[in-house]
């Protein structure tokens, strides 16, 4: 029972970082598109 909640700690955790990883690139790109043009 432990083990599994680990697991899922675990995949959480992954999940977690991957999305923060992607929405952080993400959020960069739609600035250097976005804001750099208007502010150049």
């Amino acid at each position: 029972m432990k083990k599994q909640s680990f697991c899922q700690t675990a995949a959480g955790k992954c999940i977690l970082s991957l999305w923060h990883e992607r929405a952080e690139r993400s959020a960069r790109f739609t600035h250097a598109v976005f804001v750099l043009p208007i502010s150049a």
